[in-house]
């Protein structure tokens, strides 16, 4: 689990899902439903336990 800590997705938690190579962030908004944001550098994530 990550959270968003700069850009338009800042604060979102997530996880981290590769997609075509990239790297972004995968929200689950329903349980079964999820989204992927876009592009999110490393730098811009934070490792969090929950």
């Amino acid at each position: 689990m990550v959270i968003v800590t700069e850009g338009e997705f800042k604060d979102i938690h997530g996880r981290v899902a590769r997609i075509a190579g990239q790297q972004r962030v995968v929200v689950e908004l329903f349980e079964g439903y999820l989204v992927a944001t876009a592009y999110i550098p490393k730098d811009a994530i934070k490792i969090i336990n929950d």
